[in-house]
């Protein structure tokens, strides 16, 4: 993002479930939600899913991932 702040995200027209993780610009998780597919709903009812904190990333990965992979908030994710 172009700078640290709460981010949001919706799933318009998009199908799979997905995790998604907030991570600020320490890239330490912040917040992780799993976000469910909204297909054919208007933009002014989709659900908004916002960070539970400021955030510079956003890492979207398949639903359940985050969890099967010991995710939490708190640690910090390395970019190679």
């Amino acid at each position: 993002m172009p700078q640290e702040a709460v981010q949001a995200f919706w799933m318009k027209d998009t199908f799979p479930f997905l995790d998604i993780l907030f991570l600020d610009r320490n890239r330490k998780i912040v917040d992780i939600q799993t976000m469910q597919p909204e297909i054919t709903v208007p933009d002014n009812q989709l659900r908004r899913y916002a960070s539970a904190a400021p955030a510079l990333f956003a890492l979207e990965m398949n639903a359940g991932l985050a969890k099967q992979l010991g995710l939490t908030t708190g640690m910090a994710v390395e970019f190679r």
